[in-house]
């Protein structure tokens, strides 16, 4: 059976669990005869590219902890169209007028207020929106920004990981625990500012396709 990765699955999946073995070998070099050969044969990339695959599956575990604690006090981006008074806005004042009527144009939703939605409705108008556009296959830039983002979620999750491990392993001043931590905040950085544009591409395209159906509609 052919196995084609989907891009989520690469950047998102593939990518930090690449960083996780790499860390692993970097951490303990003994490791690096079950993972790679001297020489790099297709049986050996494959064998590397399921070790990979598995490792950024379990990360992403780790990932899915250290994001419930990251956006547990100002919650995701997604969320951000409920506080009209946020600085920096999402969207700009018009746009957060706008968007209610865009969302039941596009998905029959009807929003009475927007600065009442809980997180967990803003989930879920998060899910119907993104429901509708892919049925229209308009979430390409959506799609990326959403592998980006869980792109260095996965490596800062990782990289977190094996700081801990090497302060397991040596002691605070070693090298084996700072690098692995210092590689983790610019990670953090690039995981934030992706979720962001993630939830700004989201509400954007809504907004668009929302007001184009209502010209159709006139």
């Amino acid at each position: 059976m052919k196995k084609e990765f989907s891009f989520y699955e690469f950047t998102g999946v593939l990518l930090p669990g690449a960083t996780l073995l790499f860390g692993i070998i970097w951490l303990e070099p003994s490791v690096k005869t079950f993972l790679l050969d001297e020489e790099i044969t297709l049986g050996a990339l494959g064998l590397f590219t399921i070790a990979a695959y598995l490792a950024g599956h379990l990360i992403q575990s780790f990932g899915n902890i250290f994001e419930l604690i990251a956006w547990s006090y100002t919650g995701k981006p997604t969320h951000w169209i409920r506080d009209v008074k946020r600085k920096p806005l999402l969207l700009s004042k018009r746009q957060l007028e706008d968007l209610p009527k865009a969302i039941e144009t596009l998905t029959g939703q009807t929003i009475t207020d927007i600065k009442s939605l809980t997180r967990k409705d803003t989930n879920d108008l998060r899910g119907r929106i993104y429901a509708t556009l892919s049925k229209r296959k308009i979430t390409e830039r959506i799609d990326i920004f959403n592998g980006n983002y869980g792109m260095f979620r996965g490596i800062a999750a990782a990289s977190i990981l094996i700081a801990i491990c090497g302060f397991i392993q040596t002691d605070l001043k070693s090298r084996q625990f700072w690098i692995p931590l210092i590689i983790s905040l610019p990670a953090i950085y690039r995981c934030y500012r992706f979720g962001v544009y993630y939830a700004k591409e989201l509400y954007w395209v809504a907004l668009n396709e929302g007001s184009k159906q209502e010209e159709v509609a006139k």
